[in-house]
């Protein structure tokens, strides 16, 4: 072997072991002095992205190298509508960066629209705000020409608003239709007239005594006069006109002449004797009666 084919064999073996001893010294340094720098270049702890709104939790998300993603929204009763109430991965988990990162959105608190209750009865009313988990307050009347009287017509609030849970809801009741017929309040106290009108939604107007009607004893003094008249179309609230006159006893109704016997019939009055230009009219004779013991008629009362 010549030298030159050994001055070339040993700058080939100096040159491995140069570079095997670099490549050796560069792993020892990152594995041993530099730990986290092959780790933040290819991955990163995701952050904590709970509560915040959703663009700021997109803003966040960028910064760590992460694209946000929506999955969807759920009803949240202690987060406000459009903050973040839940990501995957969760906060400080290791993910690469270029990653996606998912979060759950609030809707809000649990929100509930109010039903159309109009016809129904008020237990059935009540019964369905109860199963969505709201509560019914005692009803209210108003009139109605189209629902029938004690029928649902409506609710407080009204339908198709939403509400949160355990929120009262007053239903509005039919009263009936806006008109009714007039009731009869004559012979009644101005007291129980008061009642009666009360009870069919009316009020009492102008009263007017009758002139002459007993003040001194409140028992004899009734409704003699309404306006409207009984049975007329009156609208509910209306105020009526009554007029007070004095109670009349069925004994003077019955009998308004007491020297008169109920049996007495007026004796039709017989023509007088002897009258200018009337003749006297002639009585035909009674045929006798032999059960009665009225004796035949003899030769003497025969006219022929």
């Amino acid at each position: 072997m010549t030298s030159r084919g050994v001055t070339w064999q040993v700058v080939l073996a100096l040159a491995l072991a140069t570079l095997g001893a670099g490549g050796i010294g560069y792993l020892a340094v990152q594995l041993f002095y530099l730990p986290e720098t092959l780790a933040d270049q290819r991955v990163a702890r995701v952050p904590d992205l709970s509560g915040r709104e959703l663009e700021d939790g997109r803003s966040q998300a960028e910064a760590s190298g992460y694209e946000l993603v929506e999955s969807g929204r759920l009803a949240w009763e202690d987060v406000e509508e459009g903050r973040i109430v839940y990501q995957i991965p969760p906060p400080d988990f290791y993910l690469p960066r270029g990653d996606t990162v998912r979060v759950v959105v609030s809707r809000g608190p649990v929100r509930t629209a109010i039903p159309r209750l109009e016809g129904l009865q008020p237990a059935l009313a009540a019964s369905i705000l109860h199963g969505l988990g709201l509560s019914a307050t005692p009803p209210r009347r108003e009139f109605s020409n189209l629902h029938p009287e004690g029928a649902v017509v409506g609710s407080v609030p009204p339908v198709g608003s939403t509400v949160g849970p355990g929120t009262a809801v007053t239903l509005i009741l039919s009263g009936g239709g806006s008109f009714l017929p007039m009731p009869d309040v004559r012979g009644l106290s101005l007291a129980a007239a008061r009642d009666t009108l009360d009870v069919h939604t009316l009020t009492v107007g102008e009263v007017r005594t009758v002139r002459g009607a007993p003040t001194a004893n409140e028992g004899r003094v009734v409704v003699s006069a309404q306006n409207p008249q009984p049975g007329q179309r009156i609208r509910r609230g209306s105020a009526v006109r009554l007029e007070l006159g004095e109670r009349v006893s069925r004994a003077r109704e019955a009998a308004p002449d007491m020297g008169r016997t109920p049996d007495a019939r007026p004796t039709p009055a017989e023509p007088p004797t002897g009258a200018p230009g009337r003749a006297p009219v002639e009585q035909p004779a009674r045929p006798a009666d032999p059960e009665a013991g009225d004796p035949p008629p003899s030769d003497e009362d025969t006219p022929f």
